[in-house]
């Protein structure tokens, strides 16, 4: 039995246990199971409960879930109430106190009352749950009674039905009862004699066993002092066409339907996720072919760029943009002893942007003058909040002019519309397996998170980067074999009515959400720029021979943070040969030589300082940026027991 199986099962068995109206008990000393399979595919299913009652006992209940049944018909109960039930004789005269009683079942409902010697029946969903009274409420309460119930149903559409051969697969025991069983046997009485049969027994009593007897019809199972919560799960297995059970949407699920759509619905879903990216979310080819570009192809800020190539905006954004205002001469930069100082040369004029003077507001303020300056440090836990401010900003003038507008391209349209579909298909699939629905939204959150966090530390193309994805693979590796297990606990199981369409609308929601970003489409406009912009990117990232020029250092250096290329294009210059007009660092740049002043060393001090500082938030802010027993996959199975 499973860990989810097990705690659901003793969290069932405690909920009776208070029910049982106090001190009542109702102990097993023997469960016999016969079960005479039918030619048809029906399974008469007789269990006899020799049980011992004591205490305030109302009568017993049974549940059986309905997992791999049509149904349940023809119930009957009887009850013996003998002195011994080991020595029952028929024909011997007994009085009419203990003569067998039979139970009039009815069907109803949980809030029915059940009157004496009545067998309520309640038809769920996902179970047919028993309940009778054999202790009127006046009576004295049991002393060690013993009595024999036995209960009577018929299986219909239980057979499974697989690829070479049929089976009944099925718990003949419930395991989720609140007492042992000293005594557990399983007569299974196929239609014929059958020479080739194949038999398994998942239960780790002892001495469980299973015996054939010598017609060839009969298969006995065994095994003594059953605890509870512990399975009695037979599986016998015969050739096909022994039984002519008409083919049900159910069976052909669990044969070789099941097998197909199951195995197919991943990949199928996967291609049509993907022909769905390629006619809505693929952004249009360039119109003309294109070059190395040794220069920025437009004048467009460095933040915009990013946004459009990286489809995204983050702290990179807005430390471009303080760079490129001050290429542009609106600010400097300049190193102080344990700080940094940003002056405001020029209050601007009518050419910037929105998010560029929402940073200029956000440094200085409305009420700027041309000489301001402000230390970095005066900007801890201040600025966050207009550093995400202008992030949206920067998205969304990018989006405005470069992305299409439709429906089928909005990233939060298409994740709302997975996850309208996940859940469902959760649903469907834990109503008969709820460990395969926990594997698998397990499995989802294991491998999704640090799937994020891999292609961002990817994308990063830094040595931390490269720490952050060897870091998180395991965990990938960890959630995948989740949703693995999940398959493969859902496929042993039984409703594969629910399994099918429940994981194909698992498996198109997890895509719908996990391609939801890719399905941003540029416009042809957009389309065609990013491919300029590219070519630049590998210029900066030193993907061709060309050397760059000196004083070309500051010019491109937000166009480089931006693009993240700033590393490879440091290490194109030497650090004794570069200088910017806008960043002055304390230190003698013409000092150079040997052990010398490292000016890219200070630059990148510089922008990972202030590029910290201007993130940092106030602590609580937030800032964008025993063993297995059974098959487990029978049914049957259930509860049982007295209240």
């Amino acid at each position: 039995m499973s860990p989810i199986r097990r705690i659901t099962a003793t969290l069932t068995a405690l909920m009776v246990v208070a029910t049982a109206n106090g001190e009542g008990a109702l102990s097993f000393d023997r469960i016999a199971v016969r079960m005479d399979v039918q030619t048809d595919g029906r399974i008469r299913v007789t269990e006899t409960w020799d049980c011992v009652l004591d205490g305030p006992l109302n009568g017993g209940y049974r549940n059986m879930p309905l997992r791999g049944v049509a149904s349940v018909s023809d119930i009957s109960l009887r009850e013996v109430p003998v002195a011994d039930p080991h020595d029952i004789q028929p024909e011997k005269e007994t009085p009419d106190a203990a003569k067998p009683i039979d139970y009039a079942v009815v069907e109803g409902s949980e809030k029915d009352d059940i009157p004496l010697h009545k067998c309520r029946v309640v038809k769920g969903l996902s179970e047919t749950r028993l309940r009778w009274r054999s202790r009127a409420p006046a009576a004295p309460p049991y002393e060690n009674q013993q009595a024999r119930f036995v209960l009577s149903y018929t299986l219909n559409g239980s057979i499974r039905k697989g690829l070479f051969s049929d089976g009944v697969f099925w718990k003949a025991i419930f395991a989720d009862r609140i007492s042992a069983v000293k005594e557990g046997a399983c007569d299974v009485h196929l239609p014929c004699a059958l020479d080739n049969v194949d038999v398994t027994f998942f239960c780790t009593a002892p001495d469980a066993k299973w015996e054939e007897d010598a017609d060839a019809r009969t298969i006995h199972f065994s095994a003594s002092n059953i605890p509870p919560q512990q399975d009695f799960e037979i599986f016998v297995r015969f050739p096909k066409e022994v039984i002519k059970a008409p083919l049900t949407v159910n069976g052909f699920f669990d044969g070789a339907g099941g097998v197909i759509v199951l195995l197919l619905a991943a990949p199928v879903i996967v291609l049509l996720n993907w022909l769905r990216w390629f006619r809505f979310g693929r952004d249009p080819a360039p119109t003309a072919a294109l070059g190395p570009a040794t220069s920025p192809p437009d004048e467009l800020p460095p933040a915009i760029v990013g946004a459009l190539l990286n489809e995204s905006t983050d702290m990179r954004s807005v430390i471009a943009t303080l760079l490129d205002l001050g290429r542009r001469g609106v600010l400097e930069l300049r190193q102080l002893d344990d700080d940094f100082e940003i002056v405001l040369a020029s209050k601007g004029d009518a050419s910037l942007r929105p998010f560029e003077l929402n940073l200029l507001n956000g440094l200085f303020g409305r009420g700027r003058h041309a000489g301001e300056t402000i230390r970095v440090s005066e900007l801890k836990n201040r600025f966050y909040k207009t550093a995400n401010s202008i992030k949206r900003a920067i998205w969304s003038e990018t989006q405005e002019k470069y992305f299409d507008k439709g429906p089928q391209h909005s990233v939060g349209r298409n994740a709302l519309m997975g996850l309208a579909w996940l859940v469902p298909g959760l649903i469907l699939i834990g109503v008969s397996s709820p460990t395969t629905a926990f594997l698998f939204v397990w499995g989802a959150f294991f491998a999704g998170i640090p799937t994020v966090m891999a292609a961002a530390a990817w994308q990063a193309r830094s040595w931390a980067g490269v720490a952050v994805f060897v870091f998180v693979t395991p965990f990938i590796l960890i959630g995948l074999g989740g949703i693995c297990w999940g398959y493969v606990e859902m496929w042993s199981g039984w409703a594969p009515v629910a399994h099918v369409p429940g994981f194909a609308l698992f498996c198109a929601g997890l895509m719908r959400i996990l391609l939801s970003g890719a399905m941003r489409r540029k416009t042809q406009l957009g389309a065609d720029i990013a491919a300029r912009w590219r070519a630049f990117r590998e210029h900066l990232r030193g993907l061709d021979e060309r050397t760059p020029e000196p004083d070309q250092f500051g010019d491109f250096l937000p166009y480089a943070i931006a693009l993240n290329a700033q590393s490879q294009w440091m290490r194109r210059f030497s650090s004794d040969a570069v200088r910017t007009s806008y960043y002055h660092p304390s230190h003698d740049v013409t000092a150079g030589g040997s052990g010398g002043f490292d000016f890219g060393k200070s630059v990148s001090t510089m922008v990972s300082s202030i590029s910290a500082t201007l993130a940092s938030s106030p602590s609580g802010s937030g800032s964008s940026g025993g063993g297995s027993s059974g098959g487990g996959g029978g049914g049957g199975g259930g509860s049982g027991g007295g209240w």
